[in-house]
């Protein structure tokens, strides 16, 4: 009825007629408004965008349609952030292709992390999370066969990392914070410029440079930031345990409980 009431306001001149019919059958409503021009393919590609708000903007010039229609998507992209879909934070904000793509994401690094990590149970369980990691940038402008292929990307990545890190480097990163928030993270961001084309399948609008030179960035200012503030903590608390509360471990000598029932004698 809004798409109805739209045009017979003639709030939608020219070449905006494509763009109501299209919002329209995105919305499973059939219109018989003839000049069916590219506004149609446009609209294909922007998933769940006010038709108001660029209706009542669109003249008959397509770039002007265009214009519309992103900057209308961007309004609803700045409340989509991350994987999380209730980051939206309103119910009419939520984005199914959001939802969609981070199942999908989940689903690749599951199967990635199953296949290389020979069915360890630690890198089953942290494959869905290396996926939805990676899949955080561009969650919003991928195909769902993109992300799946980002998600697998990223849990293999972290089958790998994982093992360098703990059994030929010697860092001591047990839960593999670095492997899954790190690698996969900046994996991700470089990614949405891949997958996030049009010739990927995705929606377009962005750049395989800008992620990258991007992405660097966050690197670099992650890795300055940590080195200044784990080198306070390092030279005023510390960073380590003794070998005394190590043995005990961290549940017994900083949080003075435990973690397992059998040593719980009041219980």
């Amino acid at each position: 009825s809004a798409t109805r009431a739209a045009v017979e306001e003639g709030i939608v001149p020219g070449g905006g007629v494509a763009l109501v019919n299209a919002v329209a059958a995105l919305n499973g409503v059939s219109l018989e408004i003839a000049d069916e021009n590219t506004g149609i393919q446009i609209m294909r590609r922007a998933l769940e965008v006010p038709m108001r708000k660029i209706a009542a903007n669109a003249g008959e010039d397509g770039a002007v349609i265009i214009q519309n229609v992103r900057r209308a998507q961007q309004e609803q992209n700045n409340h989509r952030v991350g994987f999380n879909v209730m980051s939206a934070q309103t119910l009419d904000k939520i984005s199914g292709l959001v939802a969609v793509n981070s199942l999908m994401a989940m689903v690749g690094g599951t199967l990635a992390a199953l296949l290389l990590g020979k069915n360890d149970p630690g890198f089953v369980h942290n494959g869905p999370l290396a996926g939805l990691v990676a899949v955080c940038a561009g969650s919003d402008l991928m195909h769902p066969f993109g992300a799946l292929a980002v998600g697998a990307v990223a849990g293999a990545l972290f089958v790998v990392m994982f093992t360098l890190t703990q059994n030929k480097w010697k860092i001591d990163d047990v839960l593999g914070v670095w492997p899954v928030h790190g690698i996969c993270g900046a994996w991700g961001g470089i990614a949405a410029g891949i997958f996030g084309l049009q010739s990927f399948g995705g929606l377009g609008g962005v750049s395989i440079g800008a992620q990258v030179i991007g992405t660097f960035m966050g690197v670099a200012w992650a890795l300055i930031g940590g080195t200044v503030v784990y080198g306070v903590l390092k030279m005023t608390l510390g960073l380590k345990m003794s070998q005394e509360e190590e043995y005990e471990g961290a549940d017994l000598t900083v949080h003075k409980i435990s973690a397992t029932p059998d040593r719980e004698v009041s219980w």
